[in-house]
């Protein structure tokens, strides 16, 4: 197996904070209301609207892959380390703009970071890849 490369290409943090959104969106629209997520500045349509933007600048072949991020394929110490600089970067955000303190928002991600580690418990994240031909 291959060692881990710290190095992380744009594309995929890009994608992953992109995911970020999408969660704290849907999150934030069912139990904040739609201007929750609205302040916040998300979209739980980024991936879509991504495409149709690509479509509308005139590029072709457009695609929308993903890329598996999960508790199989990536090890549980980074996976883990993702949500935590989440929860480092955004609770009082999320506590600001939504109808979560942020000690709420802190305590869902130590939740999601307990189960990534847990060896017993499965984690899985599905990355929109969208690409096209210029």
């Amino acid at each position: 197996m291959a060692a881990y490369n710290a190095q992380k290409p744009a594309w995929l943090t890009a994608n992953l904070f992109t995911l970020l959104a999408i969660y704290w969106a849907v999150r934030a629209a069912h139990n904040g209301g739609i201007g929750s997520f609205t302040a916040l500045g998300l979209s739980i349509g980024a991936a879509m609207a991504c495409r149709v933007t690509m479509a509308a600048l005139g590029l072709t072949e457009i695609t929308m892959d993903y890329v598996v991020v999960d508790t199989l394929r990536v090890p549980r110490e980074i996976f883990g380390s993702i949500i935590e600089a989440w929860r480092d970067g955004y609770a009082e955000s999320i506590g600001e703009y939504s109808r979560f303190t942020p000690e709420q928002a802190v305590a869902h991600f130590n939740q999601m970071i307990a189960d990534i580690s847990n060896p017993m418990r499965y984690a899985a994240w599905m990355v929109p890849v969208i690409s096209a031909r210029v």
